[in-house]
């Protein structure tokens, strides 16, 4: 199992879902840019997400297949192997996605900060006029 909680997985799934979507509804160039950059991150993490899920029901069923105990030595011992293989994936896998996820927040902390401090000057009640260089006024 992932040692990131499963919210925080299907969060990400879910979003990677939502810019697809958002890109394909928008023809403006700047949210086109905007979502291809964020489509481009979460890309590899949610492919590895979904590799991980498969990897953990392929590592349960060979689990469960010895369980059993009806199999012969040699398939037991080829399941064996298999199982020390994925557990060693599994935990590569669930260090890529930390590692993805920390940069992923690292990131949109900072794209927050950076929207807020342009939008702060354009929050001044009664602000109707239109800002020539940012066009949000």
């Amino acid at each position: 199992m992932s040692s990131l909680p499963e919210e925080k997985l299907l969060g990400l799934v879910e979003r990677w879902t939502m810019v697809q979507q958002e890109m394909n509804a928008t023809s403006n160039p700047k949210d086109i840019a905007r979502l291809s950059k964020e489509f481009a991150g979460l890309d590899p993490v949610v492919a590895t997400i979904n590799t991980l899920r498969e990897a953990e029901d392929e590592l349960a069923g060979l689990r469960e297949m010895l369980s059993d105990g009806s199999e012969d030595q040699e398939m037991a011992s080829l399941a064996r192997e298999e199982i020390a293989e994925l557990d060693e994936d599994i935990s590569i896998w669930n260090g890529d996605i930390k590692a993805a996820t920390s940069v992923r927040e690292i990131e949109k902390t900072d794209y927050d900060a950076t929207h807020k401090a342009v939008l702060a000057p354009h929050d001044v009640p009664g602000a109707g006029h239109m800002c020539r260089t940012c066009r949000m006024c």
